[in-house]
């Protein structure tokens, strides 16, 4: 939601600007930093018995969740920035 709240293409006319936006990234990154710190907390060393080996499941998931924030990142700037691009061509 982070992301989606600072896309122009999807909120079109609702997309927040000025002061509006800077409190909506404020508390969406603070509710962002919450959750993800308290996924964190429970994931860490989580562990699961599989004929007789422990798997470190909770850090595979940790792990999982650090690729899939990487790519969610880089998915939404790049696609800000080809619609940049494409917007500053039509002006």
């Amino acid at each position: 939601f982070l992301l989606l709240m600072n896309s122009r293409q999807t909120l079109g006319d609702s997309f927040p600007t000025g002061v509006k936006r800077l409190i909506w990234n404020v508390l969406m990154l603070s509710a962002t930093c919450v959750a993800g710190f308290a996924s964190a907390w429970g994931l860490y060393g989580k562990t699961m018995k599989i004929r007789g080996q422990e798997i470190p499941l909770g850090n595979i998931a940790l792990g999982a969740l650090a690729v899939m924030l990487v790519i969610g990142v880089v998915g939404f700037l790049l696609k800000e920035s080809a619609h940049s691009r494409q917007r500053a061509s039509e002006a």
